[in-house]
């Protein structure tokens, strides 16, 4: 039977020791189990080995344990609000393993099903696949230990990559309500990795905002059964909040360069389709639907049916937030769902298309945008399964880099995201079709740019279409003014 506990402190005393495994809920601070987090720090548990599907941000209690040196290894999708993270991983302070989002939902679901391995397309002609990735860095900066390469099968003709299950000795979550019997609901988006948390973990506590008597939730809307719940505890602190973004002008929409990629972007949704739009400038086009257009525009951390950001502080959800980890609304007809089912959408094929930011672009459709080795990583969150399902893929980026190098090159240097997968290119100055195998035509140019400067700004050679236009602007958009408070 399920055990309520008096205090997160006491939860966490009588399950998290030194040098166990903890898988811990939550994208970014929605469903965060922030209280029990915090208990981990004070009872001086270290050595410890950390699920997450974010890295947390650094005033986080995710980030706060990592600050604190009490974990040894983390294994996560996505860590781009805490660069620590990466920086300790340099200093050899912090073994690091970046998983994408959909093969790390996967594992966990199949920790929790009994199964001991799975194929996925995912990751496949990449380092995920094919090992080399940095887990441990020496003092001197030498790498001293690597990810193995994988096994990978054909199936029907299409190379597949072996991940195994994921299992952990604890998982911490956050749940909107339960029950005494340990019966488990969430609210909107803040399901995410939470729910398959619990099937994974030998024990599974969960922090709560209300326990009521059995009964009392009806049980056909119970998201986690009572049987992967074996502890509860009543929430001891206010949700955290997503960014605020409301609907106004933001520093981002004053940049004329981003609009202009975002407004073409958007002119690539079709009505009566479904979209996944990734973070930054691809989440930037999703506020550029042109008015009256009927698309569902999907959100990696569970939610189908975006609608536009807040109106007013009256709409603000801290349960509700997009990949970016911003506050938005829904849409009418819209769904949210935990992360196992977003990535079965996407996995499954079910979206006609995915647009995501990139760091590079190969002539022929490959894209690198997860990791700057030695230097910079973000991860790759869902950016390879997205690539990898056969949807269309359109990459939205600035031309070149803040130091005026090419982003679009003959072939990336840069650890892959995916091979050969893009087919549409929109930059700042210039939009691009994407041939597999004879490469790019120039399509658009935006306004007083010209070809030889594209080409100046371009390390690959490119055809140039018979009837090159200005770059399509979507003006009359389903949302105006955003911005950040």
């Amino acid at each position: 039977m399920v055990i309520e506990y008096d205090s997160c402190l006491e939860a966490v005393l009588s399950n998290v020791h030194s040098g166990c495994s903890v898988m811990v809920g939550g994208f970014g601070h929605c469903g965060s189990p922030e209280g029990l987090l915090a208990q981990v720090l004070q009872s001086g548990a270290e050595g410890l080995t950390l699920i997450s599907g974010t890295g947390g941000s650094p005033d986080s209690g995710l980030g706060r344990l990592i600050s604190r040196r009490r974990v040894q290894s983390l294994l996560t999708t996505y860590i781009g609000a805490n660069r620590e993270i990466y920086q300790r991983h340099l200093l050899d302070q912090l073994e690091l393993q970046l998983l994408p989002q959909g093969t790390f939902a996967e594992r966990i679901r199949a920790g929790g099903s009994g199964l001991a391995a799975f194929y996925t397309r995912a990751g496949v002609g990449t380092a995920i696949a094919n090992g080399g990735v940095p887990l441990r860095y020496g003092p001197d900066g030498g790498v001293l230990e690597v990810t193995a390469a994988k096994e990978t099968r054909l199936f029907d003709g299409v190379e597949h990559v072996l991940e195994t299950a994921l299992k952990a000795d604890v998982a911490l979550v956050k749940a909107w309500r339960a029950d005494r019997a340990g019966n488990l609901q969430f609210r909107m988006s803040a399901n995410n990795f939470n729910g398959i948390m619990c099937q994974a973990a030998r024990v599974a506590i969960a922090e709560v905002e209300e326990i009521v008597d059995c009964g009392q939730l009806p049980a056909d809307q119970i998201h986690v059964p009572s049987v992967f719940v074996q502890g509860l505890v009543l929430a001891e602190k206010q949700r955290p909040e997503a960014r605020r973004v409301l609907k106004r002008a933001t520093s981002r929409q004053q940049q004329p360069a981003l609009m202009t990629i975002a407004r073409r972007v958007a002119a690539e949704f079709k009505a009566d389709s479904f979209a996944n739009v990734g973070l930054g400038i691809p989440m930037l086009a999703a506020s550029c639907v042109p008015r009256g257009l009927n698309v569902f525009l999907h959100s990696e951390n569970g939610v189908l049916g975006l609608g536009p950001y807040p109106s007013s502080e009256a709409d603000f959800d801290p349960d509700l937030i997009n990949a970016s980890r911003e506050s938005v609304t829904l849409r009418p007809g819209a769904v949210c769902f935990d992360s196992a089912t977003s990535f079965a959408i996407v996995s499954g094929g079910h979206l006609s298309m995915t647009v995501l930011g990139a760091n590079q672009v190969s002539q022929f459709g490959d894209i690198a945008n997860w990791i700057i080795p030695g230097a910079a990583a973000v991860g790759m969150g869902g950016a390879m399964e997205l690539v990898s399902c056969g949807i269309r893929v359109v990459a939205a980026m600035r031309h070149c880099t803040v130091n005026g190098q090419p982003k679009i090159l003959s072939s990336c240097t840069l650890p892959l995201t995916g091979r050969r997968c893009v087919d549409l290119i929109v930059t700042d100055l210039a939009v691009f079709s994407v041939d597999k195998n004879r490469g790019l035509t120039l399509l658009e140019l935006a306004d007083g740019v010209t070809v030889s400067q594209v080409a100046a700004c371009t390390d690959c050679h490119f055809a140039i279409s018979d009837s090159v236009q200005p770059v399509k602007q979507v003006v009359d958009c389903t949302t105006s003014e955003l911005a950040r408070v």
